[in-house]
Parts: C-alpha cells; structure tokens; sequence
C-alpha cells in the first residue's frame, strides 16, 4: 500500500506540474492576444475567436487542475477504507 501511494503522488505530482504549465502557457497567450488587440494588431473577429479558443483551453487545464483535489479527497477515503477494514480484520480473528 506504501508503494501505492507513492506511485499516486509521484503520478499526482506530475499531472500537477503539466496541468500548471500548460495554464501558466495559456494565461500568457491570452494577455498577449489582449494586448495585441489593445495596440490595433489584431482585428476583432480574429481576436474574438482566438480569445474563446484560449478560454476553452484554458478551462480545460483548470478542471485538471481542480480534479487532484477531488482525487486526493478520493485517495485519503480509499486508504481509510483499507486501513480500517485490515484492523477490523485483524480484531475478529
């Protein structure tokens, strides 16, 4: 079980890390797409465009970003679970 969880943090860790990367990598596309709008660089049918494919994108990153929560969460009940069930186990023998 120890080896499992170390699996699951490392395998955690880097769904973190490129999830993190990857919004950081959109967040700049975006302000620079704003800011190429702002300057008259970029015409606004481009820019709407761009703009709602980046946001999409974005959003994409984020719900990964939010789902190690819920698997953490996910992971603390599973590990209870075994732990609890070996004691009971373990008791009524």
């Amino acid at each position: 079980m120890k080896n499992d969880q170390q699996r699951e943090i490392a395998d955690r860790k880097q769904v973190l890390e490129t999830a993190r990367v990857k919004y950081d990598e959109t967040t700049t596309k975006i302000d620079r797409l704003v800011e190429g709008w702002i300057d008259g660089k970029i015409p606004e049918p481009i820019y709407k465009r761009k703009l709602e494919e980046l946001e999409k994108e974005q959003s994409n990153f984020k719900k990964i970003l939010d789902n190690v929560d819920t698997r953490i969460k996910e992971r603390i009940e599973l590990v209870g679970n075994v732990l609890n069930f070996a004691e009971n186990a373990k008791r009524n023998l």
